[in-house]
């Protein structure tokens, strides 16, 4: 719940900003997906069957990754090089990702 809460007020705030967002979900959280993204013109959403506890955040020439396990683990890489990389690697998948 407070998972759902937190995605619904970052998603609205960037509504607002009108920042778009493209992400690949694991298949299994089609629902959550559905629900917490709303807005059809500024989100592009695809699934695949993978399942993770990390996570992979992508802008400009940024790089989060994010561990959910126990102790979550966050790094920040400031590179355009990395970001390139995960951005090319993310390309790769969104082709084998579903709608």
């Amino acid at each position: 719940e407070r998972t759902e809460k937190f995605f619904r007020y970052v998603n609205n705030k960037r509504y607002e900003k009108k920042i778009p967002l493209k992400i690949i979900y694991n298949h299994e959280d089609k629902k959550f997906a559905k629900n917490i993204l709303t807005n059809n013109k500024l989100d592009k959403i695809r699934f695949l069957k993978l399942e993770t506890p990390a996570e992979i955040n992508i802008s400009n020439n940024q790089v989060i990754i994010a561990i959910f396990n126990e102790t979550p683990i966050t790094i920040l890489i400031t590179s355009k090089e990395a970001a390139d990389s995960f951005k090319q690697y993310f390309n790769n998948m969104w082709k084998l990702a579903k709608k």
